[in-house]
């Protein structure tokens, strides 16, 4: 800072209770939370498409909607548990099942012991390359390699269904 230059005050506007220093820092723990709920959002139109959705009746977008909800926030759960921890086991973040299907429907079977692993044989057919100078797959490579990948899965899961 220079010499005589007044410091910079930073002010936030809100509707919230901010009397004590409780109240207002847990204002700025919610307002931090923000850059989360966006991209939650984000999910939810430009990955799920839900505004694209079209139903005859006004009941049916409910149902749907709850599956979307879950689907958006497991896209981005499996994308920030694999870019905060490595190692963290795949079973620990997706059922098993989920685990063995994905395997069965390689076109290189390998093991997925950890949620890295499991996001990325996901995220692969969605446009990630897996060079060591790339980052982790965001939500919307996960969600592509997903769509790619359901018919195959969803075969799968009927055969067991019917021939055990």
């Amino acid at each position: 800072m220079s010499h005589g230059a007044d410091p910079l005050r930073w002010v936030r506007l809100t509707s919230e209770d901010t009397t004590t220093f409780g109240l207002a820092w847990s204002t700025i723990e919610h307002c931090e939370q923000r850059p989360l709920i966006k991209e939650y959002h984000k999910c939810l139109k430009t990955g799920c498409r839900i505004e694209q959705r079209r139903y005859r009746t006004a009941n049916r977008p409910e149902a749907i909607i709850g599956l979307i909800c879950g689907l958006a926030a497991r896209l981005l759960q499996l994308k920030l548990v694999t870019q905060a921890t490595l190692d963290r086991p795949a079973a620990e973040v997706v059922p098993p099942r989920w685990i063995d299907g994905l395997c069965r429907v390689l076109k290189r079977p390998r093991p997925l012991d950890t949620a890295r692993d499991f996001s990325r044989a996901l995220a692969s057919p969605g446009g990630l390359l897996c060079r060591k100078c790339d980052g982790e797959p965001g939500w919307q490579t996960i969600w592509r390699g997903l769509e790619t990948r359901l018919p195959g899965l969803r075969a799968l899961d009927a055969a067991q269904q019917r021939y055990g």
